[in-house]
Order: structure tokens, then sequence, then C-alpha cells
């Protein structure tokens, strides 16, 4: 991820976007009620709380609660800027921190797409996690364990929570990663189509049984 120059970040982050709206992710008129078409408000509910995030261009940093990671989750979301309910997962390298997501760090997602009636939804963290469900910890410390169950948050637990603060319809979603989220973008699009129309992946591990 750090070798990529900047021109080729640009190129990179233009052609999601020529392709996103070259497939048509924009709205699935009437599938479900909008209500992020005011982006000037936080969203809060319940449990999950979001604050204003650096990065500007109306990105808002949530922490959603995910059940199977007993923990809260930070993703940065821009909200579609007309209340349109298709969403764009744009998902982070194998040395994602637990800081900030990539795409609004090494490029600017959000300044690309702020005109845009797509909402962005970049997880923040799972270094190493290809975006997965782990079998057993991710660390050798067993005092100090890492839950990744990143596909049921992805796919089960972070959909309703769009739905229901962000309009954003469970069946009309695109995804996109860079290296590690490239390879996971396939592989969860493979196994949930209801979800994500279509998926893109930028030098992705797309064999990952061959060596090297």
């Amino acid at each position: 991820m750090t070798a990529l120059t900047s021109s080729l970040k640009g190129r990179m982050l233009a052609f999601v976007t020529a392709v996103a709206v070259a497939l048509g992710l924009a709205i699935v008129a009437g599938s479900q009620p909008a209500h992020a078409a005011n982006r000037d408000g936080l969203r809060a509910d319940a449990t999950d709380t979001c604050i204003w995030d650096g990065v500007g261009f109306w990105v808002q940093r949530c922490d959603v609660w995910s059940q199977a990671m007993g923990r809260n989750i930070p993703v940065q979301i821009q909200p579609a800027t007309n209340g349109g309910n298709a969403g764009l997962y744009l998902l982070d390298g194998l040395r994602a921190t637990d800081d900030t997501n990539a795409w609004v760090n090494d490029v600017n997602a959000a300044q690309t797409y702020v005109d845009s009636n797509i909402t962005l939804v970049m997880p923040v963290g799972g270094a190493g996690s290809f975006y997965a469900d782990w079998n057993s910890s991710a660390k050798y410390d067993l005092h100090d364990p890492v839950n990744y169950q990143w596909e049921t948050f992805l796919t089960s637990e972070l959909p309703g929570y769009l739905e229901s603060n962000f309009g954003v319809a469970r069946n009309n979603n695109s995804i996109a990663g860079l290296s590690m989220g490239g390879t996971a973008a396939l592989t969860l699009a493979g196994k949930h189509p209801e979800q994500f129309r279509q998926a893109l992946s930028f030098s992705g591990f797309l064999t990952t049984t061959v060596p090297g």
C-alpha cells in the first residue's frame, strides 16, 4: 500500500468513481425510506453515537456496536447527498490502523464523493484480518485476545445500523478494497450477493494458495 504513488492513488479513486456511476450504483427507487437527506445532523441512537470526523466533507465517525466482537467498531460514514439509499463500502489494506481508514487518509474518497448520492462506508481497524471471521484470537497473547469477526460485522450487524440511521438499503451496495481489502471485497461479495451488487479489488491477493 505504501508503494502506491500519489498519481496512481488518484487514478485508482477516479476509476472507482467512474465504475460506480457507469454500473448505475445510485438509487433503487422506493426500496427503502431515506433518512440521510440532511447531512448536517449527527446520527445517534440508544447505543451508538457519531462525531464529526476531522477529514471534513460531512464525514461522521460513528461507534457501531458489534455483538460478535464485543466492542464498538469505528466506522467513517459520509451520507449520500440527497438521501440516496446506495452504499459503497471501502476496505483498508493489511496495515489498517485504529485511527482512520486509508480511503480518507492516503486518498480523499470523501472529497471525491462529496457531491454524490452514495453513502460511503469506511470501517476503521482490522489490521491483518482480511475482514473475515476468525476461529480464534488474532494474537498469541492469551491475556489480551483480539476477537476478529469482521464478516459478521460487515454483513449482519452494520447493514441494520446503516439502514436505520443513514437510509442505506441492505441490497443496494458495492464494495471495494485495497490489497487485503481487495481480497475481502471479492470474498464478501461472492458470499453475500444479496448485499453487494458489485465488487472491486485493487492489488488484492486473489489467489491466496499461490506461494508469494
